[in-house]
């Protein structure tokens, strides 16, 4: 790819303060992003809460505030253990979350240099079940005032409209939940659902909400070179848990696989009926790292698709760092004058992102004018070949 890695137009400083609940700094494993008016949402991957930040004069979020998913949804594993939180979402008074639903494998310590303690380390599976979680919070408050939106168990509503209710696809022992029970089952996706995450296993990354279509983006498995969003139709009870509903073809999912030139799904954000395509390594590797944007990929016939190269629109490779600055949040904003800006938070800060108190961080905002209008009104223009990784 001859396109070199696109330059932030500015940094914003994302001003977070300590964990409550650890003692330990939010910013080193910030995982998901996504707006919503003023407002910042974003997580770690290592604990079962949600940050919300809110826009300052200066173009960066603070009024840091947390709120623990277990004060409003159930988890196997109660508030004391990790989800992996992966995507986030807002839609129609809801914040969605995902978890990776993946499996992990014990990882050798640096100082371990003994083989036998490696071989031993590298042979233990572990499952973690509040990683299996597909589910959304209810959103108190007006999302137009700064840090005044919330999240709630229940919603109450002014008109005849039903109260917009916290709630999470069933959990299942020793399948996970209800969603990856089913996908157990899938001719492709099958033999990956036990193998661990980083290793082009079944690992999700990234989400994008429209209604009761729920789009969940794979970092793996990538099947030769193949990249896969999972569509699944979700739909609330009565008791505000969640449930699997079927699609327009009436099945309670169905597959995209995109050519992603042998990346996976990193993030996805819904853009209007657009989605946008944070593409990086399956593996446990250093970039490279693009953004896609899947045009109309929400808009009109709801089948599953095959999009190759020439159906995606290649936005911009980013910068990424060896050990450091790994893509992981990718959140919408407007300037004064109306135009998209991308904000991307970065996975293992450099230190040279890293406030000096410990626990702020700067995050890269973009300008990039691929991106068309939420209308879907632009003409997509197709890139040459020499332009594609």
């Amino acid at each position: 790819m001859t396109k070199e890695p696109a330059t932030a137009a500015r940094r914003a400083p994302i001003r977070l303060t300590r964990a409550a609940d650890k003692d330990e700094a939010v910013r080193g494993d910030l995982s998901a992003a996504t707006t919503h008016g003023p407002d910042l949402w974003t997580a770690n991957d290592e604990f079962a809460r949600v940050e919300r930040l809110t826009l300052e004069a200066d173009g960066g979020f603070g009024a840091h505030a947390s709120f623990a998913i277990a004060d409003y949804v159930d988890l196997p594993e109660g508030r004391g253990e990790e989800m992996d939180i992966e995507g986030l979402a807002v839609d129609e008074g809801y914040l969605w979350i995902v978890g990776s639903h993946s499996r992990t494998r014990k990882k050798p310590k640096s100082d371990e240099n003994d083989a036998a303690t490696v071989l031993d380390r590298l042979s233990e599976l572990k499952d973690s079940p509040n990683r299996y979680f597909l589910g959304r919070l209810a959103l108190l408050g007006d999302g137009d005032q700064p840090g005044s939106q919330r999240p709630a168990r229940q919603v109450e509503l002014d008109d005849a409209a039903p109260a917009r209710m916290a709630g999470a696809l069933r959990y299942r022992k020793r399948k996970g939940n209800d969603l990856r029970a089913l996908l157990m089952k899938d001719e492709h996706l099958a033999p990956f659902m036990e193998v661990p995450a980083k290793e082009n296993g079944f690992d999700v990354e990234g989400l994008a909400v429209k209604g009761e279509r729920v789009f969940i983006g794979l970092r793996g498995p990538v099947l030769r070179g193949w990249a896969i969003v999972v569509e699944v139709g979700v739909r609330g009870r009565g008791d505000g848990s969640l449930k699997l509903a079927k699609l327009g073809d009436g099945g309670c999912y169905r597959k995209h696989f995109l050519d992603l030139g042998g990346l996976g799904v990193r993030e996805l954000r819904r853009h209007g009926d657009h989605v946008l395509i944070l593409a990086g390594p399956t593996m446990d590797l250093d970039g490279p790292v693009y953004l896609y944007l899947w045009p109309s990929a929400l808009k009109g016939d709801e089948t599953a698709a095959v999009v190759t190269r020439d159906d995606l629109v290649l936005v911009a490779a980013l910068p990424y760092g060896e050990g450091v600055d790994h893509p992981e949040g990718l959140a919408l904003m407007e300037d004064e004058t109306g135009r998209v800006e991308v904000l991307i938070l970065y996975d293992t800060p450099s230190k040279d992102r890293q406030h000096d108190d410990g626990v702020g961080l700067d995050a890269d905002v973009f300008h990039l004018p691929e991106i068309p209008s939420e209308s879907g009104s632009k003409k997509h223009r197709k890139k040459k070949k020499d332009d594609r990784p």
